[in-house]
């Protein structure tokens, strides 16, 4: 039951994790629908709840990421998915948001991770190869 139970628990992270939370809440058709409202004060009405549905769906993506590293942290993921996560997030070097989520992650699982990184070399090289490209990052903001 528990190993089930464990199972389950990852798929669901892992499938928020892959998930664009923006297509979740149909964001680009609902604005499209937002801004041919003639009725300004509707208009407004709707964009506003638009927006707070994007905010919470936001949220709603760092939570799970955050919750993920906590995972992590317990044992219950190896560093091998991390990497992969971080590879994940760092594929579209210009997309903010995943930024922003692997920010959330690293600040979570920093530590931990690069003291794992220190008892196999390929995962410090793999580590310190990820380093590198958030440090590019940086540097052509």
């Amino acid at each position: 039951m528990t190993h089930y139970f464990r199972q389950i628990l990852l798929t669901r992270c892992q499938k928020e994790f892959e998930n664009d939370y923006r297509q979740e809440i149909e964001y680009e058709k609902r604005k499209v629908e937002v801004e041919s409202i003639v009725d300004e004060k509707k208009q407004k009405e709707e964009s506003e709840k638009l927006d707070e549905d994007l905010a919470k769906a936001k949220r709603r993506k760092l939570g799970n990421i955050f919750f993920i590293g906590e995972l992590f942290k317990l044992q219950m993921l190896t560093d091998t998915i991390m990497y992969d996560c971080i590879e994940y997030l760092l594929r579209d070097k210009t997309d903010e948001e995943a930024l922003e989520c692997l920010c959330r992650l690293l600040k979570t699982i920093g530590k931990e991770l690069d003291i794992k990184a220190n008892e196999k070399q390929s995962n410090r090289q793999n580590l310190e190869k990820q380093y590198r490209e958030l440090d590019a990052i940086i540097k052509e903001c």
